[in-house]
């Protein structure tokens, strides 16, 4: 038997010991030619990275490239986290693994995830529902979090972070920014932490990203949303619906109520996914009080919770919302004894949630309120979105995906129902009253 022919015997039996896999396709993996600014990002030295993308300019195709040399390289986990599990399958599955790596490598369907040659897996995450969380205690080589200004910051902080610092792996967060949010604060920090790093690219930066349509974008977006979309630059105040948020959320520590004195509270009952938030107004010093946030918890339990707040701060008026589940919740509340503004609740449409919107809008711009610094409420604010409706018959308000706007929601019916509903009258008007009419 000749050499030639004992090696390829050889190589036969090898094989027959190889994995089933699709990479034995003799057409190599290959991904589009990296343009300047991803070929850039590719070779910064920094463990975690920063960027700041426009529009259009790339960040996706550079994400998937990151993380399939990383993972052909170096065994191990890595995960390519969405702000919900729709837009991570929508996105990054199906445009770009799906076409790109699905010719050569085994696709999962269920879990969304690609296996390669040396054990190393691939996974579309989603940060909605915490859905990472039931995976919390693992180890990841690498991680990229994809529009991360609509994720929680608690994502990475109590999720991410510890699965990255058990391999010494590496992250990236790529967004287009939006005001002063946690991603700006990244920003921010990574100009001084070690081994981090930032980079910024405009839709300009993309060779392939046609001058023309930039163009046309620029000549029908509002200054504002170009700056912020196309150029990738922060706004203090988020360009969006309500401004002065920092200038506004000074309070720093929840008050004690004061005897006699007038109290409204907004409630936005949550549901499926959404929190139940509970906020306190006091009306003589334009002051939020308190404000309670909680989830997961019978109807019982939430109406035994307003009901303890309500008795705290003097029995104020509470304007709760109606839709949904709230109609027999705000029924009880009645039946026990609680003033609801306005009869029956508030029913939110377009219409009257545009009211909610102008009536916050219009106190925050005059910084007529003072409100709570709570970190939640204060990213909902600079988060809170004004989209224009397909048929451009009037817009839509509302936090953008992967994000709540629950915060917002209570908070605009109790500055709502401050401006609106009447105020009983004070021991003191009840005695002038009594004497007059005697």
């Amino acid at each position: 038997m000749s050499l030639e022919t004992e090696v390829r015997q050889a190589y036969r039996r090898h094989i027959q010991w190889m994995p089933n896999l699709s990479l034995m396709n003799p057409n190599p993996i290959r991904l589009p030619k990296p343009t300047p600014p991803q070929t850039k990002a590719l070779n910064y030295p920094a463990r975690f990275l920063v960027n700041r993308w426009g529009r259009g300019a790339g960040k996706s195709h550079v994400s998937l490239r990151k993380l399939h040399e990383s993972a052909a390289t170096l065994p191990g986990l890595y995960w390519w986290v969405w702000p919900t599990l729709k837009s991570g399958r929508e996105f990054a599955w199906e445009q770009y693994i799906r076409p790109l790596l699905g010719s050569h490598l085994p696709l999962h369907e269920s879990t969304l995830s690609v296996r390669y040659p040396n054990g190393s897996r691939l996974q579309v995450m989603g940060a909605d529902n915490y859905r990472a969380d039931n995976l919390r205690g693992g180890a990841l080589r690498g991680v990229v979090l994809d529009e991360c200004r609509n994720m929680k910051r608690r994502i990475w902080t109590e999720i991410i972070m510890s699965m990255v610092a058990r391999t010494g792996g590496w992250a990236w967060f790529n967004s287009t920014p939006r005001g002063h949010d946690w991603f700006w604060q990244l920003w921010e920090n990574a100009a001084t932490l070690p081994d981090w790093g930032r980079l910024h690219f405009t839709s300009y930066d993309n060779p392939h990203f046609a001058i023309d349509e930039i163009e046309r974008q620029r000549r029908e977006m509002t200054e504002r949303e170009f700056l912020q979309e196309v150029m990738a630059e922060f706004l203090s105040d988020g360009g969006l619906v309500f401004r002065n948020v920092d200038e506004c959320s000074k309070v720093a520590a929840t008050l004690a109520p004061t005897p006699g004195r007038q109290y409204v509270m907004g409630v936005d009952w949550g549901r499926s996914n959404d929190y139940t938030v509970a906020t306190v107004l006091d009306v003589t010093s334009k002051t939020q009080v308190e404000m309670q946030r909680f989830s997961r918890v019978s109807f019982t339990i939430q109406e035994d919770r307003i009901m303890e707040l309500w008795r705290k701060w003097n029995k104020p008026v509470v304007v709760p919302e109606r839709n949904s589940m709230g109609g027999p919740i705000v029924e009880r509340l009645h039946e026990r004894g609680v003033r609801v503004y306005p009869e029956g609740g508030f029913n939110t449409s377009a219409t009257s949630k545009d009211e909610l919107v102008r009536t916050l809008a219009l106190a925050m711009e005059r910084q007529s309120w003072k409100l709570l610094k709570d970190e939640t409420q204060r990213a909902e604010l600079l988060a809170y979105e004004e989209r224009r409706n397909p048929s451009n018959t009037g817009s839509s308000y509302g936090a953008p995906d992967g994000m709540h706007d629950d915060t917002v929601m209570a908070l605009m019916l109790a500055v709502w129902g401050a401006t609106n509903a009447p105020r009983p009258m004070t021991q003191a008007q009840r005695t002038f009253l009594r004497r007059k009419l005697a």
